[in-house]
């Protein structure tokens, strides 16, 4: 059991915070919600640290474009809903 909760832990929980807001962030823009964006960069934020921790080189690449792309959206959201109200 100890074993067990060793490598469910083995990266401080930011594993399972990346899949939490990942899956958090994703159902907030399903609700037109341009918040659901910021839950993706920090999800991605996590799961970098995660991949650092593991040098996993191709993750952190993956996870540096995934915070950009996630920047980018929520900063296009933002200019839409502006636009929309003039």
């Amino acid at each position: 059991m100890t074993e067990f909760l060793q490598d469910i832990f083995a990266y401080y929980g930011l594993d399972w915070l990346t899949m939490f807001l990942g899956l958090w962030g994703s159902y907030l823009i399903t609700k037109r919600r341009a918040v659901g964006f910021a839950m993706l960069f920090c999800s991605s934020l996590a799961a970098l640290a995660v991949a650092m921790m593991s040098g996993q080189y191709g993750f952190i690449a993956y996870n540096t474009i995934s915070m950009a792309i996630a920047c980018k959206g929520y900063l296009g959201w933002s200019r839409q809903d502006v636009s929309a109200t003039v």
